[in-house]
């Protein structure tokens, strides 16, 4: 349902609460390290990004396929006013 929901441009809750955020005169910022083959999950996640970038957070993605990972936390990670906080971990299988 979600996939289709963005397939045809409509939002997500997440991008209302980075609006949130940012309107209170905050910074949100994110990293997603990833490893190639992607996963559905791991697609859908990315194509959902886009939503929160246009409510104002800063999203980096990190492949790390072909080389070691520089020392960041294996799932995405969210940043606050230049504090990083752990992400959620979810089964992307």
């Amino acid at each position: 349902m979600k996939l289709k929901r963005i397939a045809h441009g409509d939002c997500l809750q997440g991008d209302v609460r980075v609006r949130g955020y940012r309107q209170s005169g905050k910074w949100i910022g994110r990293v997603h390290v990833i490893r190639r083959p992607l996963t559905d999950y791991l697609r859908f996640e990315l194509a959902a990004y886009r939503y929160n970038v246009a409510a104002g957070e800063d999203v980096r993605i990190l492949d790390v396929t072909d080389r070691p990972n520089p020392g960041l936390p294996d799932q995405d990670f969210w940043m606050f006013d230049e504090t990083n906080k752990p992400g959620r971990h979810a089964d992307r299988t």
